[in-house]
């Protein structure tokens, strides 16, 4: 359901390529675990991304903080419509053609979560801004040159002024100044630019580790003090342009982390924290399932659910205890953990789902094979189904023009289009 009560759509659009380029309604009711929808396909499972999304909601809303989910990791119209229906705060951006694109849905607010030096972008963007009113744009800065860019593109652009964030990053990290004297400085010069109006202060502790043990999470939590610390200096020192100034940070493995730090401070300098989660959406079997917040035993509400499953035809039973399926590097992401057998069907219609202990993994894949390891006595066969759980949602969005919605049953009941190019 949408904010204001009425059913929500995630259907009848049309694919983008591929072999099921053409109307969703043609495979309205198929059933995926009868293998109507051929092979390899990716789906999403309707029910998880319903739950997630009303989690997080329920989160930010308890923790008194917004949400700009990033739009990079699905470039989905439905997803961030679905988002903003449950109450997101605006989307979040990486470069000006996904901004442009995220207006474009009709979505008003957008946090580009990077600098843009990109200066025909920047225009181009600034000039998109004020086609039509209401429309918000921020970006970060975290160099004087950057600033000059920033200024200059305003100027080209004929528009009055633009809204920028100092980024402070850390070391070995991304972009971002590296001290808070270097923050407050630079926020001192986009003061000093007529152009420029000094909005807030951004930040990323995502790159920081890929562990929850103690020692690593102790960085994360001095970086964010950083982070605390320069906005709390830039408040009482420069003094920040705007009325609710802006603190953001966290990605989908530490929000926590930011909303304990930082929720505070940004209270105290006026302002608000908004985290730009996006994977939380889908969710995954692999990375996210073990770093999220919500995979954790402190974690006091539903966890997320892995929404995302690519199923392929068992191709060969080649050796005893091997298995290849259709599904390979060109339909699943691989960049941060292969993906997870998590459940099979011999086309009767029936799921049967796996656990870990039943011993199925995948030990590698092809272009468009996985090798599925199983114990030998497993009763698969050429022509079974196997559905795989993946590792990092961005990297499986990008490989498909649109997924199908499916329920509980495997059945159709809408699509899901994506927007890269």
């Amino acid at each position: 359901m949408t904010a204001d009560g009425a059913p929500l759509r995630l259907d009848a659009h049309v694919g983008k390529g591929g072999p099921f380029d053409r109307p969703a309604d043609d495979l309205l009711g198929a059933r995926l675990y009868a293998g109507e929808l051929g092979s390899p396909v990716a789906v999403i499972r309707r029910s998880a991304i319903e739950h997630n999304a009303a989690t997080m909601a329920a989160y930010v809303a308890a923790a008194g903080v917004v949400l700009a989910p990033h739009a990079k990791t699905s470039m989905s119209p439905e997803l961030c419509r679905l988002q903003l229906a449950r109450g997101a705060w605006g989307m979040t951006a990486a470069v000006p053609w996904q901004a442009a694109r995220i207006w474009e849905w009709g979505i008003s607010r957008v946090l580009v979560a990077n600098e843009i030096t990109d200066s025909r972008g920047l225009v181009g963007l600034l000039r998109r801004r004020d086609v039509e009113a209401g429309r918000e744009l921020w970006w970060y800065v975290d160099d004087p040159i950057g600033v000059a860019i920033a200024a200059d593109a305003v100027r080209r652009a004929g528009v009055e002024h633009a809204e920028v964030l100092v980024e402070i990053g850390h070391a070995d990290g991304r972009t971002g100044v590296r001290s808070v004297g270097a923050a407050v400085e630079l926020a001192d010069q986009v003061r000093a630019t007529p152009e420029l109006r000094l909005a807030g202060v951004a930040g990323y502790e995502g790159t920081i580790t890929w562990s929850r043990d103690a020692e690593p999470l102790g960085r994360v939590d001095a970086y964010l003090s950083t982070l605390g610390a320069a906005a709390e200096q830039i408040a009482s020192t420069v003094g920040f342009e705007v009325g609710a100034p802006i603190v953001t940070a966290g990605g989908s493995s530490f929000f926590e982390r930011v909303v304990s730090i930082l929720g505070p401070i940004a209270a105290a300098v006026g302002g608000s924290l908004v985290l730009r989660s996006g994977c939380y959406l889908t969710h995954d079997h692999g990375v996210y399932d073990r770093l999220s917040p919500a995979s954790q035993s402190a974690w006091d509400r539903p966890r997320f659910e892995g929404a995302i499953e690519v199923w392929g035809h068992v191709v060969s039973r080649p050796e005893p205890g091997l298995a290849l399926v259709n599904a390979g590097r060109r339909d699943v992401s691989f960049d941060s953990g292969l993906p997870v057998p998590i459940a099979w069907s011999t086309g009767d219609g029936l799921r049967r789902s796996l656990a870990p202990s039943d011993g199925w993994t995948v030990s590698a894949l092809g272009d468009q094979h996985a090798f599925v390891r199983l114990p030998d006595a497993a009763p698969l066969r050429p022509g079974d189904l196997v559905g795989l759980g993946i590792s990092h949602p961005c990297t499986t969005f990008d490989k498909w023009g649109r997924f199908f919605l499916v329920d509980d049953d495997g059945v159709v009941t809408g699509v899901v289009t994506t927007e890269f190019d």
